[in-house]
């Protein structure tokens, strides 16, 4: 048997059990509805009762709220609920006023879907989840419904009588109704819907007092009610896949959400760090800003030294971060040569004696590659939506950078336990986007000219921010360092029987 047959069985419980009619779904949608209205509206306007009556007693107080750097000034409520309605709107009624922004940015995000992905998916998914304007809709659909079935019911219509059907002429319609229509005799999708409406215009005219206290109650569908859409074969297959998607989704969710600890958290954060700023190279040669030859000729470098590392074994994955601190290729190609003569900086760089013939061998036999030939650029002004479409993106990028920073720190506080944590690091990587975007927009200014000093500013972004993000991890492990050579200390003294210090402080 199908699933959805199951659910007919099911449905077929009666008022008690699991009834599948739309009439029984909008009652018990309604409920769970209005029981989540209660929780989403009832905090916020109470807020906003209280900020009416300390602005009428001329006690206001300011509302602030906690930032990691100071105090900030908290929306009213009454604004909350006035952004929640409006603000939607709003920015949808100003992107129908820039149709060729709109155009630009989506071929730009087009162009770079892993970015598109990373940062605005997400973003725009909980811009337009809006729970409050959602649920009131939802809320006001299921009372329209619930009110047009009950103005339009007509028991006598649906027993197929008159109005002045006497009582023996009711039951002896229901009698043959029931039969015809009872889920034992008629698997219809039609006899599912009329069954339970000739129930229900049964007992509205044989006892209309009780009938009434029923609704009344709500003691008409005491179980959970399907629609009829659940309990019809023409969607057993989309019923299935449905309930399907939402038992393997939900638990999906629940571990990919919770899974891993602080450690993991960490590793995640600083992955999205580094591969948020990568995505951006791309947009600063889009907005007229030359690449640094030497910095591109540097990072080709370091990826043909990771890769040669990692097919020599020496390396377990080709990482160009943790060749960083090597040589140029070519002076390293001349150190393997002889390596007796440069032992100290071989060993200086991670390099032991037992590798340096495997390292002479290869060496011997490899030619490096032709350098890259990129010319010195000058920077070169694009048209205007392009500046606004590209410097949206670039700023919106960059915000979350600044939010998984944040997110770092706290999260670091709470894994080492020192109050007031700072990553220095990554406070520069935040000081760094501001300072581009406030350079980019002096260089745009009709009236200004770009100085030397901005200009090598803008080029040299790249690698500022390649640097900053792996500085990042290793200004953690020393923080993590740090806290190890506290903790041994305070054994040492413990041992030596001195009072312990207190923990350790970094800011």
């Amino acid at each position: 048997n199908s699933f959805c047959t199951l659910l007919e069985n099911l449905s077929a419980m009666g008022d008690s059990g699991i009834a599948g009619n739309d009439d029984s779904f909008v009652a018990f949608a309604f409920a769970i509805v209005s029981l989540v209205m209660m929780f989403l509206y009832f905090p916020v306007l109470i807020g906003c009762v209280r900020e009416a009556w300390q602005a009428i007693s001329g006690s206001k107080p300011k509302r602030k709220r906690f930032t990691d750097d100071a105090e900030e000034e908290a929306k009213p409520n009454w604004r909350v609920l006035v952004d929640d309605f409006t603000e939607l709107p709003r920015v949808v009624f100003r992107a129908m006023r820039m149709p060729n922004h709109i155009v630009a940015g989506g071929r730009l995000l087009t162009s770079h879907s892993t970015l598109a992905r990373s940062v605005f998916v997400s973003d725009a998914a909980s811009f337009c989840f809006r729970p409050r304007f959602i649920f009131l809709v939802l809320w006001v659909f299921l009372l329209s419904s619930a009110m047009y079935a009950s103005i339009t019911f007509d028991p006598h219509a649906i027993l197929g009588l008159p109005n002045t059907a006497s009582t023996n002429e009711i039951k002896r319609a229901y009698r043959k109704l029931s039969k015809i229509n009872h889920p034992d005799h008629n698997q219809t999708a039609e006899a599912r819907v009329l069954y339970p409406q000739i129930k229900k215009a049964y007992k509205a005219l044989v006892d209309p007092e009780a009938f009434e206290k029923e609704m009344d109650q709500g003691e008409m569908s005491m179980g959970i009610g399907l629609p009829n859409w659940m309990t019809n074969h023409e969607h057993d297959g989309k019923v299935l896949f449905g309930l399907l998607a939402v038992l393997l989704g939900v638990p999906y969710y629940i571990f990919k959400r919770f899974r891993g600890n602080a450690i993991d958290t960490v590793r995640e954060r600083i992955k999205t760090i580094t591969d948020t700023e990568a995505l951006l190279e791309p947009l600063y040669v889009q907005l007229g800003i030359p690449l640094d030859p030497k910095f591109v000729e540097r990072r080709r470098e370091r990826k043909e030294l990771a890769s040669i590392l990692a097919s020599l074994g020496i390396m377990p994955v080709a990482d160009p971060n943790a060749v960083e601190h090597f040589p140029p290729l070519s002076e390293l190609k001349r150190m393997c040569q002889d390596p007796q003569r440069h032992a100290m900086a071989l060993q200086r760089v991670g390099l032991p004696p037992p590798l340096w013939e495997n390292l002479k061998g290869f060496f011997e036999n490899y030619e490096l590659g032709e350098p890259l030939r990129i010319p010195e650029g000058s920077f070169e002004r694009v048209d205007r939506v392009t500046l606004e479409t590209t410097r949206y993106i670039i700023a919106k990028s960059q915000e979350k950078v600044a939010n998984e920073c944040k997110e770092l720190t706290r999260t670091l506080e709470m894994l080492t336990q020192m109050q007031g944590l700072e990553l220095r690091t990554a406070q520069k990587l935040v000081k760094a986007h501001a300072e581009f975007l406030e350079t980019l927009d002096e260089a745009y200014k009709e009236s200004s000219k770009l100085l030397p000093r901005e200009l090598r500013l803008l080029i040299e972004t790249p690698q500022r921010r390649a640097e900053l993000t792996r500085d990042i991890p290793r200004e953690i492990q020393s923080i993590f360092d740090h806290i190890q050579r506290e903790a041994q200390q305070q054994q040492q003294m413990a041992a030596a029987g001195h009072p312990p210090r207190g923990p350790a402080r970094r800011r």
